[in-house]
């Protein structure tokens, strides 16, 4: 199987408990290098299982988030550590589409401080999830767009992918791969530098139009049993074809 693309929330970090972290640069924590690490073996071993355990593959295209924590997640696989492991893996390519959400003004805020100088404006958050925009900021249904087009743009590229990225971006593909209305994004909880691998299935269109990324039909695949090869989920994304 080649039509895939692999996403990847970069590794645990360390100074954001208690805040509102989307474009605040934070460090790697010492249990996220370890995780970042060790993505130097489960990720060819992942590569081998998709590609019916063929060894000595190599993602076709890798793709990050332009924040530092996605960056570092990514380095050990440039490292001496994984040579010889990946069949030449191609440099980076920076997506500004993977990065986190734009929390504006309220972007590393402790919670308790937004709660108390903002209760209004905190209060419609919590009503509406996908909606709310923080002054300066962006909202859910912008990260939704955004990453629509960011998968548009892989799946239209070499496979297989690898894209590392953050919580808010996967959790708005999980709610298109299972039908999910944006507003319960939060009922997804990526983890830290485990793969959701998102299976690619083509749907016609009218010849000359622009591929398009659309919701699926839902439901978990069982190619992969979650928890293998530290696999966190295996789901389905429609990409529509060029048809005569």
């Amino acid at each position: 199987m080649e039509n895939y693309i692999v996403l990847l929330r970069h590794a645990a970090t360390t100074g954001g408990k208690g805040r509102a972290i989307g474009r605040t640069p934070l460090a790697l924590s010492e249990e996220g290098q370890q995780q970042a690490a060790s993505l130097v073996e489960s990720l060819p071993r992942l590569l081998a299982r998709l590609s019916g355990n063929r060894t000595g593959r190599s993602f076709a295209a890798v793709y990050s988030s332009p924040a530092s924590r996605a960056l570092d997640t990514l380095a050990p696989q440039y490292g001496q550590m994984a040579q010889g492991r990946f069949a030449c893996l191609p440099q980076a390519t920076i997506l500004p589409e993977l990065d986190e959400i734009d929390l504006g003004e309220w972007d590393g805020l402790a919670f308790e401080d937004i709660r108390s100088r903002f209760p209004q404006a905190y209060a419609m958050r919590g009503r509406d999830m996908a909606g709310f925009r923080p002054p300066g900021g962006e909202n859910f249904r912008d990260v939704d767009a955004r990453m629509q087009a960011a998968m548009t743009r892989m799946a239209t590229g070499p496979l297989p992918a690898l894209a590392v990225t953050h919580a808010g971006c996967i959790r708005t593909v999980l709610c298109r791969c299972t039908a999910t209305p944006l507003d319960a994004l939060f009922s997804f909880s990526p983890p830290h530098a485990r793969p959701y691998v998102i299976e690619l299935s083509c749907l016609p269109v009218r010849a000359g139009s622009a591929p398009v990324c659309s919701s699926v039909t839902g439901g978990t695949l069982t190619a992969i049993p979650e928890g293998e090869e530290g696999i966190a989920g295996h789901h389905v994304w429609q990409v529509g074809t060029s048809i005569v």
